[in-house]
């Protein structure tokens, strides 16, 4: 099963110091997880970036990381 996590393009975690923007966010995200395609892949819309996760904890991880909600794909 994957796990969808939803990212704003408004996204930015302010209580990190300095605040964490996109381009970390995207840096440390294959820093920790590798390219996009097995563990992973991104898929860009209108107000957000779509996330998709193959193992639940990967996923768990990022939502820690980001903030943001998930959903469960069948």
């Amino acid at each position: 099963m994957e796990t969808t996590i939803r990212v704003p393009y408004s996204w930015t975690q302010v209580y990190t110091e300095p605040p964490l923007e996109w381009s970390d966010l995207l840096c440390w995200t294959m820093e920790t997880f590798g390219l996009p395609g097995d563990k992973f892949t991104f898929h860009p819309k209108h107000a957000h970036m779509e996330f998709v996760f193959a193992d639940d904890k990967d996923a768990l991880m990022f939502q820690l990381k980001t903030g943001c909600q998930s959903n469960q794909n069948d």
